[in-house]
């Protein structure tokens, strides 16, 4: 199983990450025989993408992500005291393309950032 998680990724989807979407078209496309002969968009969802709602906590092992509860944060101030709360560190604002951890762009994408808070920290206090 791959560390690196993704939620939210739509049709990109790379190999190296664990992909997952709460797309009802994705949950239906994954629906044995009638799933495969629908088509909403102009594409389908890539096979490695799993149907999971984060609200209602992915499919991973218990203490995988930590605390794997949702929760609605708004800006980089009240991010950055829940992740040093949660006991991350070295917590910074992240920019696209700026990751330290090259496996960052296989899923980075320049319109998915706008308007978008990111932020990049580590459990140890260290990055790259």
């Amino acid at each position: 199983m791959s560390p690196y998680v993704q939620y939210g990724c739509g049709w990109v989807a790379p190999a190296t990450w664990r992909n997952f979407d709460a797309s009802l078209t994705l949950r239906f496309e994954q629906l044995p025989v009638v799933g495969r002969l629908y088509t909403k968009n102009r594409q389908r969802f890539p096979a490695n993408v799993e149907y999971s709602d984060i609200v209602k906590g992915l499919p991973v092992p218990d203490g995988w992500l930590g605390k794997s509860r949702h929760m609605w944060m708004w800006d980089y101030k009240a991010v950055e005291r829940k992740l040093r709360d949660a006991g991350f560190g070295a917590i910074r604002r992240a920019r696209c393309g700026d990751a330290k951890d090259a496996t960052f762009r296989d899923v980075e994408d320049a319109d998915r950032w706008e308007n978008c808070l990111g932020c990049e920290c580590t459990r140890d206090g260290v990055l790259g």
